[in-house]
């Protein structure tokens, strides 16, 4: 997918992307709300529209990834600590942020 016509956004979104001639996807990724609420017959519905598909295909921020991989990796301990509570009554995995996260990163 490189067009902005792929997005699937509103006809009036599309047709203002394409009267303002945005037609990549780095243009579209690049547009900022003063840009877009400048153009004619725009609104703060569009804008939004067009915010949430950039923030999609921007995907999540360094902060979000490993947000994502501490929840990964807190749910691998507790499914471990599960199984040894089953299992091993004397094992248990306790481990801090850092810890998990290390972990993580060795496994992922």
């Amino acid at each position: 997918m490189n067009a902005v016509k792929e997005i699937e956004l509103s006809v009036r979104a599309q047709n203002a992307l394409f009267m303002n001639n945005i037609h990549t996807l780095e243009q579209f990724i690049n547009l900022n709300r003063a840009t877009v609420m400048s153009w004619d017959n725009i609104g703060v519905r569009t804008w939004m529209e067009i915010a949430q598909a950039q923030e999609f295909l921007r995907g999540p921020s360094p902060a979000e990834r490993e947000a994502m991989a501490f929840d990964e990796a807190r749910h691998a301990v507790g499914v471990i600590n599960r199984f040894l509570k089953t299992r091993h009554r004397a094992y248990r995995v306790n481990m801090t942020r850092e810890g998990i996260l290390a972990l993580y990163r060795r496994v992922g």
